[in-house]
């Protein structure tokens, strides 16, 4: 009831004012703390959401009493938004952008459902032409591949581009970046647990669904504080998945006919985050593909190894007839040290890295624990201006990253590649 008052409140809904005097006691309290001022109509004319009533719960999304709010000089930082407030007061009036909340003080407001239509008209993120798939995957872990698919997606997502992240990693990194709630507490027993866990739908599910004939990729799918941005969930089951893929007909082609190409009309952009491991789970992603993003640490071994990493990636094409971008970002440099100034240099200097390089942040850090990209949870910080820069030259190579012909490809008129799982 909270929660709808609240929504109700902040957006010019009320059907008729009211008074502490018609909730219960607890709801009343509550209004206060979230100083809501009964009795006295908002200013705000929102009578919708350009993507739907977020009164939603658990993984569906949040309830907008939880939805964090932007004043007009955080939104500047996290687009880099060189207009002023008249601009976007003028743009509000036009309905270019949704119409922001007045708080106590006349302060302007928008909350984070709102956000994806200004980083549209505002942002340095343009929406692709055709749908992409971006891989994020290195042979070592530890190196910010997780970091990176969420910032990457969360900032996709905050410029009006629909985005669905999909867990490839049975650590289940990506997913509990992202919010994902298992519904798990530590003074459950095991069997509770593990029922739980049973009953929760993932990937492993499409290619054993004897209990549900009628199960689609859309049944796997959750929501974020985001409406521009989806999830399939992970789950340690990733490895069955694995096994059984090796078993089927155009076995490094069943992540492009069973979650791409089934939904490439309803998303702009799939986010594949992948553990370290070489398997049938990175041959599928790597078929998927447009574009290969690598975090590589600045250190001598990652180094020395870098070129056989390559040349793995290029024997994979080949045999495959694939064809991908691939870009490298260096992590974790420490500028102080002259070899790992020296390694980071030389990987700049290489001509498929960006040029920055992502340092090691307890922001960043934080930020993931919060759900949220780092530019959104530090704006201001070093390490966000960093990222943002690092997101900006990846999604140049994004947009010029090549289609990929297997996605629009009838399946039965390719031959599977039977030695791309072992290259």
């Amino acid at each position: 009831m909270v929660a709808a008052l609240l929504v109700r409140a902040y957006t010019g809904r009320l059907e008729r004012p009211i008074g502490l005097r018609q909730v219960p006691l607890s709801t009343g309290r509550a209004l206060q703390k979230w100083k809501v001022r009964p009795n006295i109509e908002r200013e705000s004319k929102i009578d919708h959401f350009p993507f739907g009533d977020p009164l939603l719960t658990n993984n569906d999304g949040p309830t907008i009493a939880n939805e964090e709010s932007f004043t007009f000089q955080k939104i500047q930082k996290i687009f880099d938004v060189e207009e002023n407030r008249k601009t976007l007061s003028n743009a509000e009036k036009r309905g270019d952008i949704p119409e922001a909340v007045r708080t106590s003080g006349n302060h302007r407001k928008w909350f984070i459902s709102q956000l994806p239509m200004i980083g549209q008209h505002y942002g340095f993120m343009q929406a692709p032409d055709s749908p992409k798939v971006a891989v994020i995957y290195s042979k070592k872990g530890g190196v910010f591949k997780t970091s990176i698919a969420l910032n990457m997606a969360r900032m996709a997502a905050l410029h009006n581009i629909k985005v669905l992240v999909v867990g490839l990693d049975d650590q289940t990194d990506i997913t509990s970046a992202l919010g994902h709630d298992f519904g798990l507490d530590d003074d459950m027993s095991v069997e509770e647990a593990d029922k739980i866990l049973d009953e929760e739908l993932s990937l492993a599910d499409l290619i054993d669904d004897d209990d549900d004939d009628d199960l689609t990729v859309r049944d796997l799918i959750c929501k974020t504080d985001l409406p521009t941005l989806d999830y399939i969930p992970e789950v340690p089951e990733l490895d069955f998945l694995e096994q059984e893929i090796q078993k089927t007909n155009l076995r490094d082609l069943w992540l492009i006919k069973n979650v791409i190409a089934p939904l490439k009309n309803e998303y702009q952009l799939f986010v594949l985050d992948l553990g370290p491991a070489w398997n049938m789970l990175t041959v599928n992603a790597l078929m998927a593909s447009n574009i290969l993003i690598s975090p590589i640490e600045c250190k001598i071994n990652n180094y020395r190894n870098l070129k056989f990493f390559r040349k793995k990636i290029e024997k994979f094409v080949k045999n495959t007839s694939s064809s991908f971008s691939h870009v490298f970002i260096p992590v974790k440099a420490n500028d102080k040290k002259k070899l790992n100034r020296g390694i980071k240099k030389k990987y700049q200097q290489s001509g498929d890295c960006v040029s920055t390089c992502i340092p090691v942040s307890g922001q960043v850090e934080d930020a993931m624990a919060m759900k949220k990209s780092v530019v959104e949870f530090a704006p201001s910080s070093t390490v966000s201006t960093v990222m943002k820069q690092t997101i900006k030259e990846i999604w140049h190579e994004v947009l010029e990253s090549p289609d990929n012909p297997f996605i629009e490809m009838p399946h039965y008129q390719r031959k599977s590649s039977e030695n791309s799982a072992t290259i």
